[in-house]
């Protein structure tokens, strides 16, 4: 929706949110496993033919190590935990 302003552009700054999509295995898989997974969806979202079609649903691929994934989802978890914390937000 290009013609609607982000809220940067509304005036209102310090917000910072993403959807992320992600694959996950079983916890005991073997590392060279996660590994050669990792390494093929890599390739995937390198292909110009898909990075076309996630572009069209304005998808920006970025694909990381596990490691880097893991890292990530830690820093995703303290911060929305502390604001689910702060807000008293509860699942209905």
């Amino acid at each position: 929706m290009p013609e609607v302003p982000t809220l940067s552009e509304s005036g209102l700054t310090g917000y910072e949110s993403s959807t992320t999509f992600a694959m996950f295995a079983p916890a005991a898989t073997p590392k060279d496993i996660i590994a050669r997974l990792n390494r093929e969806l890599i390739k995937v979202l390198a292909a110009a033919d898909v990075k076309e079609r996630l572009a069209n649903q304005g998808i920006e691929p970025l694909g990381s190590s596990p490691e880097e994934f893991t890292a990530y989802s830690r820093r995703e978890t303290q911060k929305w935990g502390k604001v689910i914390r702060e807000r008293g937000i509860k699942v209905e």
